[in-house]
């Protein structure tokens, strides 16, 4: 797990966040080589010394920021995203048609996966679902260790339902607006291929704000797994290697996770390939232990699905038979005021 977050928490964070700003320079003119390098470094240290400031410094109010701002960043994506459905109009339908069709052929696209078989479609499509909603990695435990909840199964369900946003909604709302709008042809991957549909539809300064909303998911997810690292880093070299303190364990994983970022985001296009596989190899070496435990501990999950279960169906009866009173009470209650009301009718 300390490993696996230098990849899908860290590097691929920068670096992507590093593209997007490349684009968004590029829409400016500042398409040169020299100017490309120099938005990279700028990224780099940007993205560096912010998360410096909250794992280094305890600098919580940015994440506080991040935290309230990344909800309506979301609500900002779907909304502009179904916007270029919309406006797409017949091309909708024929870029479902195009995803359907594709799936299924012997050659999957064009652009990233040009001439690739459906085997490579399969695979690049698994490793990208993982690094979307990190189902069967193992990392959500590390988040959910720390909430407070009446029983595991709900902590269970609410997991679900992140992979169920995250995956069918927001990344069924980018996949169909890259192919409506043609960009998948462009030969973009990764930030770059997403803000070219956004532009294509709503101008450079959808690129702008699409740019800020990456920024900002990219910064909490860095700074998410920058904790998942440290923990599982601390439980490593603490309580199973015991070479070093809890304390000394915990700076040295800060101090060693601030400079990949900035040599993540420096890296040019040439080497995205090779973080991506980077990042691809460590998460598949962390789900592999993860869901052989999974299938260990099915039988225990079992057990608290059937004990939330009966649980929850109580609850809901108990909250029907209260609505059933509440509403044989205001019945009586509208009789009453009725009678009431004829009562003073007929005295008048």
């Amino acid at each position: 797990a300390w490993l696996c977050a230098f990849g899908i928490g860290n590097m691929i964070q920068a670096n992507s966040v590093a593209l997007g700003a490349v684009t968004i320079a590029d829409a400016f003119g500042y398409n040169t080589p020299g100017a490309h390098f120099t938005v990279r470094v700028a990224i780099g240290l940007i993205i560096a010394l912010f998360t410096g400031l909250v794992i280094l410094g305890g600098i919580k109010r940015i994440a506080d920021v991040a935290f309230i701002l990344v909800p309506f960043m979301s609500i900002w994506y779907i909304i502009f995203g179904v916007g270029i459905w919309i406006s797409s109009g017949s091309a909708f339908f024929e870029g479902l048609s195009r995803i359907f069709h594709d799936a299924f052929s012997g050659t999957a696209a064009v652009g990233g996966f040009a001439g690739a078989s459906v085997f490579f479609a399969i695979r690049y499509g698994f490793a990208r679902g993982l690094f979307s909603n990190e189902a069967g990695l193992g990392s959500a435990p590390l988040a959910y260790a720390y909430a407070e909840s009446d029983h595991p199964g709900r902590q269970g369900f609410y997991g679900i339902f992140e992979v169920f946003w995250d995956t069918i909604v927001i990344c069924t709302i980018t996949g169909i607006a890259v192919v409506v709008t043609g960009a998948w042809t462009t030969g973009y991957s990764s930030t770059q291929l997403a803000m070219e549909a956004f532009t294509r539809t709503y101008g450079v300064w959808a690129a702008i704000f699409l740019g800020v909303a990456l920024m900002l998911f990219a910064y909490t997810t860095i700074l998410t797994w920058s904790f998942y690292g440290e923990n599982t880093f601390i439980y490593f070299m603490c309580e199973k290697a015991k070479i070093m303190s809890p304390k000394v364990a915990s700076y040295l994983y800060r101090l060693i996770w601030l400079p990949p970022l900035v040599l993540a985001a420096v890296l040019g296009r040439e080497y995205l390939g090779a973080l991506w596989d980077l990042a691809d190899t460590l998460n598949g070496l962390m789900a592999i232990p993860n869901l052989i435990a999974i299938v260990v501990l099915a039988p225990v999950a079992v057990k608290l699905l059937k004990d939330f279960y009966s649980r929850y169906l109580a609850e809901i009866s108990e909250a029907i038979a209260a609505n059933k009173g509440i509403a044989r009470g205001l019945s009586a209650s509208l009789l009453l005021a009725k009678h009431a009301w004829l009562t003073l009718s007929k005295r008048k």
